[in-house]
């Protein structure tokens, strides 16, 4: 309401802040944050059903991922955010257009002439994608 005075305005401000480096804000800033709420990385359960969800959406046939080459993604995922994992699947998910070759071979290909992402892929996006949170 207009009555409103400014402290009860006040009063009613959230500010909500997200890092994946906590340790890297001021001191002073913290200490002014009333509540503090630590996510923890994803672990092995979540990592697989986030890559589950990520393949899912490749539609039939568009992984070639047996569950152990799964698991072993899983694996080398230790440490990862959802962030991460998500960026790493988005990389490997051009894998196989880059098979192709250039931009060109791409704009003319058909879906059949795309290859379904294999775990070579993943292995290639990890290189390029390392982890942010350390």
């Amino acid at each position: 309401a207009e009555e409103d005075s400014e402290e009860e305005v006040t009063r009613r401000v959230l500010v909500l802040g997200g890092t994946n480096c906590p340790w890297d804000i001021d001191d002073a800033v913290m200490r002014r944050f009333q509540r503090r709420i630590h996510v923890p990385l994803p672990d092995a359960a979540a990592r697989e059903a986030l890559l589950g969800a990520m393949l899912k959406k490749t539609g039939k046939g568009g992984h070639s991922l047996t569950s152990r080459q799964i698991k072993r993604i899983v694996g080398v995922t230790e440490g990862y955010s959802c962030s991460d994992i998500a960026s790493m699947g988005r990389e490997a998910a051009f894998g196989p257009l880059r098979d192709l070759g250039g931009i060109d071979a791409v704009r003319i290909a058909s879906r059949g002439d795309v290859r379904p992402i294999q775990l070579k892929d993943f292995q290639e996006a990890a290189a390029r994608c390392s982890r942010r949170v350390s």
